[in-house]
């Protein structure tokens, strides 16, 4: 099995034996072999800027690690950022790896790949929640995302595995979550992001664990779909920690007073009730990623009006396209979980062999 990673698929052609990709692999300017990840590069790197999904807290270097736990393990360097890149003489990096793994000079490899099959794992993107309005992402601080507080909970995360309100960097006495924040709703996304309830359910079950009654913890909701084994058992779990339940999604979200409002009709009480809290947190819906619809029209690859690619019979042929000798793995086909994920790409692994031996069998007849 071969690995390529920081890859640009610049196209593909249908042949005779199958496809034909043109690639280009991304220079790293690092060579992980070579890399041991003392990280003596990023100390004396002298630019510094915010680390996605991290509110502004975390900081990177223009080389650094791309995550916690990278593959291929090593540093690489963003060319976007470096001051050498944008024609200043700076060499601080290559000067202090002891190892000399660092290569300013690397550039673009292009190379071209023959393959008799095709898997699509594209998988998904969150969806942009800062389009709701009423929501008030991006216009208030203490607005944020279950991505941005799950890198808060992360104990090597930027907060150190603590929550913390971004205005003011201190512990938050109560925290709403809103969930389908874009997901079920015709201005947006229409579909089920399938993750959502469950996501919020875990984050909030972890801050009780957390601070116990320090914290109040609110989960507005339009439904709760805990579908999966043992998700139903979590979800009674939850609630009997003293999450407290809401049947009923925000119509706006306010800032008085250092503090958040929220004005939620509850359909399970049939009352209007009024939130002051001092951390929301968006449940995002989830889309394709953004470069599967270029695939997807390289290929020929239909897609439905979730943007998700179309497969063959939603029941019986869930992994494979109308287009023969392509198939589909994982969100590619819809959003999906983590353990729905990994097995949807193995059923797909299994349906390319399929497909492969059939056709080695029909050249040999």
């Amino acid at each position: 099995i071969q690995i390529m990673t920081n890859i640009e698929i610049k196209a593909i052609e249908k042949t005779e034996e199958g496809f034909e990709l043109q690639i280009i692999k991304k220079p790293r300017h690092v060579d992980v072999n070579k890399c041991i990840s003392c990280g003596k590069c990023s100390e004396v790197c002298p630019v510094e800027y915010d680390r996605e999904y991290e509110l502004g807290i975390g900081k990177r270097k223009a080389i650094d690690s791309p995550s916690v736990k990278p593959f291929p393990e090593g540093f690489a360097i963003d060319e976007r950022m470096c001051l050498h890149f944008k024609g200043e003489e700076c060499y601080a990096c290559v000067e202090s790896c002891p190892n000399d793994a660092i290569n300013l000079d690397e550039r673009p490899e292009e190379t071209r790949i023959q393959a008799k099959a095709l898997i699509l794992a594209t998988g998904m993107e969150l969806f942009d929640v800062s389009r709701v309005k009423e929501l008030g992402y991006g216009r208030y601080k203490d607005v944020i995302t279950s991505l941005e507080l799950e890198r808060m909970l992360d104990p090597e995360g930027p907060t150190k595995g603590e929550v913390v309100r971004p205005s003011n960097m201190k512990r938050p006495r109560s925290v709403a979550f809103v969930l389908c924040a874009g997901s079920r709703d015709r201005r947006f996304l229409k579909h089920c992001c399938r993750i959502g309830c469950m996501t919020a359910l875990k984050q909030a079950y972890e801050i009780r664990q957390l601070y116990g009654e320090e914290v109040e913890v609110y989960v507005c909701y339009n439904d709760i779909r805990a579908t999966g084994r043992m998700h139903e058992e979590f979800y009674q779990t939850a609630r009997d920690s003293g999450i407290i339940m809401l049947h009923g999604i925000p119509s706006e979200i306010r800032e008085k007073g250092g503090r958040l409002t929220l004005r939620i009709f509850d359909v399970g009480t049939w009352k209007l009730e009024e939130l002051n809290v001092d951390l929301v947190i968006l449940i995002p819906g989830v889309t394709s990623s953004n470069h599967a619809k270029e695939v997807g029209n390289q290929l020929g690859v239909q897609m439905d009006e979730d943007t998700f690619f179309k497969t063959l019979d939603p029941l019986r042929s869930v992994n494979e396209t109308q287009i023969e000798g392509v198939f589909l793995s994982g969100c590619s086909a819809g959003p999906m979980d983590i353990m729905s994920s990994i097995s949807h790409a193995r059923a797909a692994a299994l349906s390319a062999l399929i497909y492969l031996k059939g056709k080695e069998r029909a050249l040999k007849s």
